[in-house]
């Protein structure tokens, strides 16, 4: 009588029988990382480039940046938000003028304050925008944990 456990015909076979569920998950796990990579990747390339449009013109809307942003992509321009130097946190946003103001205007919000960083008087306003995006993101494989929505948004100072 044959030794059973010394017979080796299919071992190879088990072997993969065991392994190729492993290592199918693994590859179904590097693709979805490298497709969430290339979608975020592209949600943060598109919303720097809306606010160096915004930059450029700050009265421009969501409609000017249509073909920046992927087509299922939810895209929002902030309201600017104007801080003074003092701040040196940029903790306590001021209520932005209505149009440009003068060092010595009456409306100007940061009349009278000092530079955080320096000591000397400053009355710059620091007007930032900022756009905001988010895409709905569907894995191959949903047992990763990965996001169901990718958000990326981009700040940039506008004078």
């Amino acid at each position: 009588m044959k030794n059973i456990f010394r017979d080796s015909r299919g071992a190879a076979f088990v072997e993969l029988a065991i392994a190729a569920p492993v290592l199918l998950v693994l590859a179904l796990g590097a693709v979805d990382f490298g497709h969430i990579m290339t979608s975020f990747a592209t949600l943060e390339s598109s919303v720097r480039s809306g606010v160096e449009i915004v930059k450029s013109n700050p009265k421009a809307v969501v409609g000017d940046m249509a073909g920046l942003f992927p087509s299922d992509a939810t895209v929002a321009v902030g309201a600017a938000v104007c801080y003074c130097t003092d701040d040196s946190t940029l903790s306590s946003p001021k209520t932005c003028p209505a149009s440009d103001v003068t060092a010595t205007d009456a409306t100007n919000p940061c009349l009278g304050k000092t530079n955080a960083f320096t000591g000397k008087p400053d009355t710059r306003v620091l007007k930032y925008i900022t756009v905001s995006a988010s895409q709905p993101f569907s894995a191959i494989y949903t047992s990763f944990g990965l996001p169901s929505t990718l958000n990326g948004s981009a700040t940039a100072r506008i004078q």
